[in-house]
């Protein structure tokens, strides 16, 4: 039902998931020794690419190449009439993405872009219990740690920041940005670490910070708001990733005792992606990562980096 495109560190895992979802029928890698572990391990075909495109019994694809080579492949397998699963980002070029969105839409197929976060279980139990925080006023997200610098995608805005911008934008009050402030800097692509702040029609301001060249890894996103605190914080030891403070804003200090973590199912924020586009190729339900949201995140990211002082 599904073909992989791309067997590397993240592909690999991909490969895995939708096996794990008894989903899996093909895998392709331009490495023919990666493909073919992965083929003998899961018991799948190596399948080159045109032969994916063309057997009727794959009717979605995952591409989990690098990010230079996405727009080529989703065409290819949106033309073949493949629904679509891309790792972020959906492409390097809103135009192109535009582009690729149509046909998807002419063509009544899904193109699903990878933004992880809206299926970690954390980030779902945040929105649901958003409302405890009261009016949000200001979103401050931090994202960094040695990393493989990939300078296929770009720079760390592409690469990492991509994930918290997503995020951002899936809250309430954070539809409409009116303005974008970035400074960053880079030794080995353009953009190594960036500070961004949008500011939105609300008037709520999100904080952004990515590096993949700080030491100290952090995922961790806080919201603010008239009536109290959430903080997700994804390094934090299991259990303890969703914290609330229900205190005010102007209280000048928070009991201790009034803190609490917020539960929530424990499952793979990869399982559960891959597991919602497995029901969209079968029964048509609706993907929150849709073209239309792809376009929203690609069009601030393109904001950021017009915009990034050094």
């Amino acid at each position: 039902m599904i073909g992989v495109v791309g067997c590397g560190l993240w592909g690999r895992n991909v490969v895995r998931t939708f096996y794990e979802l008894k989903a899996l029928s093909a895998v392709w890698d331009q490495e023919p020794d990666c493909c073919g572990k992965l083929a003998h391990q899961y018991n799948v075909e190596a399948c080159p690419w045109d032969k994916i495109l063309s057997d009727p019994k794959i009717r979605g694809v995952a591409i989990c190449v690098p990010a230079d080579g996405h727009a080529v492949l989703i065409e290819q397998a949106l033309k073949a009439g493949k629904h679509v699963f891309v790792e972020k980002p959906t492409t390097l070029c809103l135009q192109q993405a535009r582009s690729l969105v149509s046909l998807a839409k002419e063509k009544q197929l899904v193109l699903m872009t990878g933004h992880i976060l809206h299926y970690h279980p954390a980030y779902c139990a945040l929105q649901e219990h958003l409302h405890k925080v009261g009016d949000i006023q200001l979103i401050d997200t931090i994202r960094c740690g040695w990393g493989r610098v990939s300078v296929k995608e770009r720079n760390v805005i592409w690469n990492l920041l991509v994930h918290d911008v997503s995020a951002v934008l899936g809250l309430p009050g954070c539809q409409e940005v009116v303005s974008v402030q970035a400074q960053g800097g880079g030794i080995l692509t353009s953009a190594d670490w960036v500070c961004v702040q949008l500011r939105f029609a609300s008037k709520v301001i999100a904080r952004l910070q990515a590096s993949w060249v700080l030491p100290t890894k952090q995922q961790r996103m806080t919201i603010l708001g008239k009536e109290g605190t959430f903080v997700l914080d994804d390094c934090a030891q299991e259990g303890k990733e969703l914290l609330f403070q229900p205190q005010s804003v102007y209280a000048m200090t928070v009991p201790e005792a009034a803190e609490y973590f917020i539960s929530y199912e424990t499952i793979s924020p990869l399982y559960k992606e891959c597991q919602v586009f497995m029901n969209h190729v079968l029964n048509g339900t609706t993907v929150k990562t849709n073209g239309t949201e792809a376009l929203r995140t690609l069009s601030i990211l393109e904001d950021i980096e017009s915009n990034l002082t050094h």
